[in-house]
């Protein structure tokens, strides 16, 4: 973890996955399939898919409506670089 470049790469993709892991968490939690979250929100369920494998990264109205299909809301934050 000496080399910035890797260090950079590697915290972009610790915060995907981050993501994904709790978008899955939270569909699962709701016990939903990805289908019937897609069926909710007027989405496909491929496109749900993508989502959480990490193949396409959503905009921010996209996790605002996968959000309300879940019926949560969504929060942002920034916080301070270590």
């Amino acid at each position: 973890m000496q080399d910035k470049e890797f260090c950079r790469e590697y915290e972009k993709t610790r915060q995907t996955f981050a993501f994904q892991r709790e978008m899955i968490r939270a569909r699962i939690e709701k016990q939903m399939t990805q289908k019937q979250l897609a069926e909710k929100i007027g989405f496909r369920q491929s496109n749900i898919s993508r989502i959480e494998n990490g193949s396409v990264m959503p905009n921010v109205s996209t996790l605002m409506e996968i959000a309300k299909g879940l019926g949560m809301r969504l929060e942002i934050h920034f916080v301070n670089e270590e």
